[in-house]
């Protein structure tokens, strides 16, 4: 009686996503032509003199968009909330959808930049994570936690 043969392993060929590249904070960003324009960017921790006015920020986002995808309308969302995970301000949404360059070559994914402009209000000092998902599929899912402060008064 002859042995079965091994079965190899079916490969598993990744499902290519769009997904969210990565966030950064910054005092000032703009996106143009495909670009991303920081000032003071790459903070993770802010300094303010009143907790109780709003906190001036920018958050830089780049979003990753497989060829397979970039003719499907996508939905980027940015929340932020506190360290227990309770929202601390209205969640950021924003739809967009790629084209195909004539340039693009075959099978290449497109980079799309966004940039966003806010005056948050926070209820506390303490550290907060800003989350950006794709579609609404936490495999997509890009973290990056800050720390707000309350400056020391001079003596």
């Amino acid at each position: 009686m002859t042995e079965p043969s091994a079965r190899r392993p079916r490969s598993r060929i990744p499902v290519e996503r769009t997904t969210v590249e990565y966030l950064i904070l910054a005092d000032s960003a703009e996106a143009l032509n495909g670009k991303l324009y920081l000032m003071g960017g790459g903070w993770d921790s802010v300094t303010v003199t009143d907790i109780g006015r709003p906190v001036p920020m920018a958050i830089a986002c780049g979003v990753n968009v497989p060829w397979s995808e970039t003719d499907d309308a996508h939905e980027l969302s940015l929340a932020i909330t506190d360290q227990d995970g309770r929202e601390v301000a209205p969640r950021l949404q924003a739809s967009f959808k790629t084209g195909r360059s004539p340039n693009l070559e075959l099978g290449h994914p497109v980079h799309v930049p966004f940039a966003i402009k806010a005056e948050l209000q926070f209820p506390d000092t303490g550290t907060y994570v800003i989350s950006a998902t794709v579609d609404g599929n936490a495999e997509t899912r890009r973290k990056l936690a800050f720390h707000l402060r309350t400056a020391e008064p001079h003596v």
